[in-house]
């Protein structure tokens, strides 16, 4: 079993993403918490599910930060 984690380790894919633009300013997180909730109830899934290892939501709203808010909080990293 051991030579299969081995295995793994070495083969298993690393997605590294791009480091930011300079010019990308991301907003402090200051909203108060009634707001928020609120926001986050204008983002609408439209589909959910899983391919193989991978996680996938289709997500839409008409509110950037609801959009924004919805995404820090579900991110799986950060978990």
């Amino acid at each position: 079993m051991a030579a299969f984690t081995q295995l793994e380790i070495a083969t298993d894919v690393v997605f590294i993403p791009p480091e930011l633009p300079s010019c990308i300013v991301i907003p402090p997180m200051a909203m108060p918490a009634a707001p928020m909730a609120m926001a986050l109830d204008s983002v609408e899934i439209f589909a959910s599910g899983e391919v193989g290892p991978y996680g996938f939501d289709v997500i839409g709203s008409e509110d950037p930060d609801a959009l924004i808010t919805w995404l820090r909080d579900n991110d799986p990293c950060h978990r």
